[in-house]
């Protein structure tokens, strides 16, 4: 049975990915690493490394993407699709990194998962659904479940994240590159980068959908995905 690994975003868990599980488990091997531990980039692809075998696709959401495409560098030879979802092969900007920073001060075992929502909800979802009361305890209950430490590990992982964009040229798998057309974190020209730098590679974009296209257009979204990991 072919493998999936699907590489979740900032303080997100197997809730984000519901719907493509659905679709996919009775047909693939399906493997969700938690993201809990890892402080960098680097170490996070290491470890998921292990499970990856001639017969292995990826798909990266956001953070995760920042791990998959250093797998997709790192194994070029052997993982057979890649996906990449709401994510981009640059270093971290200056305004983000002041901002997350910032965040990283003010925030406590208490106060991290208020101000992680009222910092990230709104940007991340289109104006549709901003007010879908589902969407928004989601959220929120997974950054709460996550953890204070998971934060820590994982805003650090954010600023300390490698610029890819040099290395792109070495990813020799067939490669899918989805982007939302509403999407305030991952704007299209981020994505058209990879496209220009991925030589086997296509771009998607998922219409009147934000950030999180696998919750917002999920059938859109899994059929993208079936046609391209057939």
């Amino acid at each position: 049975m072919s493998k999936i690994i699907l590489i979740s975003g900032y303080m997100c868990d197997e809730t984000i990915w519901q719907s493509t599980i659905k679709t996919f488990k009775n047909n693939y091997e399906l493997i969700i690493p938690s993201l809990k531990n890892y402080k960098t980039v680097e170490e996070a692809a290491k470890s998921i490394g292990r499970h990856i075998d001639i017969d292995t696709s990826i798909i990266g959401f956001s953070m995760g993407g920042f791990i998959s495409l250093q797998l997709a560098i790192k194994h070029s030879e052997i993982i057979k699709k890649l996906v990449i979802v709401s994510s981009n092969g640059r270093g971290i900007s200056k305004i983000r990194e002041k901002k997350l920073n910032k965040y990283l001060m003010e925030s406590n075992q208490k106060n991290f998962a208020d101000l992680f929502y009222k910092l990230h909800f709104n940007i991340s979802f289109s104006k549709n659904y901003l007010d879908n009361k589902k969407y928004q305890n989601e959220y929120y209950e997974m950054t709460k479940n996550l953890g204070y430490q998971t934060f820590k590990n994982q805003t650090n992982l954010i600023l300390n994240r490698p610029n890819q964009l040099q290395n792109l040229k070495k990813i020799k798998s067939k490669t899918l590159i989805i982007n939302s057309s509403e999407d305030k974190l991952t704007p299209l020209s981020m994505s058209k980068e990879l496209k220009e730098k991925i030589k086997n590679s296509r771009l998607k974009t998922i219409k009147n959908s934000s950030h999180f296209a696998m919750i917002e257009k999920p059938k859109i979204f899994n059929k993208t995905l079936l046609d391209f990991l057939k």
